[in-house]
């Protein structure tokens, strides 16, 4: 049996939950701005920037978006934003 007081607390979780995801989402949509930004001041586009770093333009194009689910896991995610 669930106690009443849990409730609220469940609903604060997700709550913060959601907000955390928010936060990250917008997160992400500036840091792709960003790389989109210094990359196009470059007046490169993103397959040449896949070669260069061996990848292919489809996380590149992700990460512009501020698209995390196309990107693959978070450690791999973490070492393609290094690149």
């Amino acid at each position: 049996m669930t106690d009443t007081h849990d409730i609220p607390q469940e609903e604060t979780r997700q709550q913060e939950k959601d907000a955390l995801q928010e936060s990250r989402q917008a997160l992400l949509t500036d840091i792709g701005q960003r790389l989109r930004q210094a990359r196009e001041q470059r007046k490169l586009g993103a397959a040449e920037i896949a070669r260069a770093l061996n990848l292919r333009a489809s996380p590149l194009t992700a990460m512009d978006n501020g698209d995390c689910s196309t990107l693959p896991g978070d450690v791999h995610g973490v070492s393609l934003a290094r690149h």
